[in-house]
């Protein structure tokens, strides 16, 4: 199976710059997030980022669809990613579930 579609659920600071990678890579990625002013912005392209890069990845991003409804961002994905940063534990956690049932990070 190829995969050409791939689900970010979470598009906080670490979520956003590994979703416009994946995008600007070839990938067609699905983003969702709870938070509709910050979609909305994400979609305006009026998001200003001090992350290195992620604003003008942004204005050239081409493949980035976002949404508030997770089941959308599974729906249209083969894979969905979770990228988590653990403040406590000083970790970063990247959890993979791929629709055909392999999972990783569980």
């Amino acid at each position: 199976m190829t995969i050409k579609n791939l689900g970010v659920i979470g598009l906080g600071r670490l979520g956003l710059c590994f979703a416009l990678t994946l995008e600007s890579a070839g990938f067609n990625v699905y983003g969702h997030d709870i938070r509709e002013d910050h979609l909305s912005q994400i979609t305006n392209k009026t998001f200003n980022s001090s992350e290195p890069g992620v604003t003008e990845k942004l204005l050239k991003s081409k493949n980035l669809k976002v949404d508030v409804n997770l089941k959308n961002t599974v729906d249209n994905s083969d894979v969905e990613i979770r990228p988590s940063l653990s403040i406590l534990s000083r970790t970063i956690d990247l959890r993979l579930s791929a629709k055909w049932g392999l999972t990783s990070g569980e």
